[in-house]
């Protein structure tokens, strides 16, 4: 690939934020580097930064091209398949569409939370969703509410918080303002669960879990620490970068010309921030 192409391989990231995200986005240049590649790496928070990101692709003639945004619409996925390159979603499913992928099952994972909290007692829970048009929102809110349906409790009541720290504490304020009863709520993230966590017991005076569990998604690395040491679900980000490095090099290399998905199981963390205790000890 270096010898015959630009040896650049373009990482599009929505969110620096995001602990998850950014913590993917270190292991990926680390794992390019030692392939003997160059990352260019291109913020874009909107869909107007993932369109604006195009012609700068398109200059720099990368190899392939990592994209980490939650917010991917079908429309421009299309036209980032057409680069003429090896375009990588990470994360988000692309279903019907010809292009690679690397994701969590993030329907089953929702499926997993909503078997947590019912086994718990829980019937009043809430759901805080990540940015409007997110297919990994989409995905984890449709297997949680279906699942909670299945166990015969009520649909969950929601509220949005864009994938981040405010978003969180201001979704689950108007969440248990909204509806007194309340007594767990699963966030699309765990940046937003943090977020929650703090406006729960900082500015509504509610214990955690003793007045409110709440769950995360991600299992970020603060979601260990002692201030959160929140229940979440894990995705195996080391195994789907390696399987994202997998199918861009074996594109550059001329072994893949096909468009690849790759599936994980998302798996389930308990800790402290609700009822449920592990049976061993846990690993920070």
């Amino acid at each position: 690939m270096i010898t015959q192409r630009s040896g650049i391989v373009g990482v599009v990231i929505s969110d620096f934020g995001n602990p998850f995200l950014a913590s993917a986005v270190e292991r990926l240049s680390k794992q390019l580097g030692r392939t003997g590649l160059q990352p260019l790496l291109i913020a874009a928070d909107t869909e107007a930064d993932l369109s604006a990101a195009l012609p700068t692709l398109e200059q720099y003639r990368v190899d392939g091209c990592f994209v980490i945004s939650p917010h991917m619409p079908r429309n421009l996925a299309r036209r980032y398949r057409n680069l003429g390159t090896t375009i990588l979603m990470f994360n988000p499913q692309m279903t019907g569409l010809d292009a690679s992928y690397v994701s969590v099952d993030n329907v089953a994972a929702g499926q997993i939370v909503a078997d947590l909290l019912a086994a718990e007692g829980h019937t009043r829970i809430g759901y805080v969703h990540g940015p409007q048009g997110a297919g990994t929102d989409r995905d984890r809110f449709a297997g949680f509410s279906a699942r909670l349906e299945e166990h015969g409790l009520d649909p969950p009541v929601t509220d949005w918080g864009d994938y981040n720290y405010g978003g969180g504490a201001r979704a689950t304020m108007a969440l248990v303002e909204s509806t007194p009863d309340l007594t767990a709520i699963f966030c699309a993230s765990d940046i937003m669960a943090m977020g929650a966590m703090d406006a729960a017991r900082s500015r509504l005076g509610l214990g955690i879990p003793e007045d409110l569990s709440i769950v995360g998604f991600d299992d970020a690395a603060s979601a260990a620490w002692p201030s959160y040491d929140l229940t979440t679900i894990h995705q195996p980000i080391d195994a789907m970068i390696d399987a994202g490095m997998e199918i861009i090099l074996a594109a550059g290399s001329g072994e893949q010309r096909r468009p690849v998905q790759r599936v994980f199981d998302g798996t389930l963390v308990l800790r402290t921030s609700t009822q449920t205790r592990p049976d061993t000890d846990r690993e920070a």
